[in-house]
């Protein structure tokens, strides 16, 4: 299953989360210096899905001012990406908490 994600860090980040139901692993990819959740070959997707098939969830996010996230490239700072990744990680938990409690039901 693949679902659009949202993440408010200081500015909105914007992903897709690759998830199965009885995945117990995940991995988050972060893109940024102009790379996208797609990138240039469709790399990340295909990372994304082959974990999938090894029962690994898969979150793909952009970093502030890269591919369609909001603000601009001078935004991408080591300080902006540690802030991201920290907004990251808590949105994962939120999802991964949600979708366990929606798959048991």
């Amino acid at each position: 299953m693949e679902i659009p994600v949202t993440i408010n860090s200081s500015k909105e980040l914007y992903g897709i989360y690759h998830c199965c139901d009885n995945s117990q692993s995940a991995v988050i990819t972060l893109h940024g210096l102009y790379g996208t959740p797609v990138d240039s070959h469709r790399l990340c997707v295909y990372f994304a899905r082959n974990a999938l098939r090894h029962n690994i969830s898969c979150l793909r996010v952009d970093l502030t001012g890269s591919g369609i996230n909001q603000g601009n490239f001078i935004d991408f700072t080591f300080v902006q990406q540690c802030i991201d990744t920290m907004s990251i990680i808590k949105r994962k938990r939120q999802i991964s908490a949600h979708l366990t409690k929606v798959c048991t039901k």
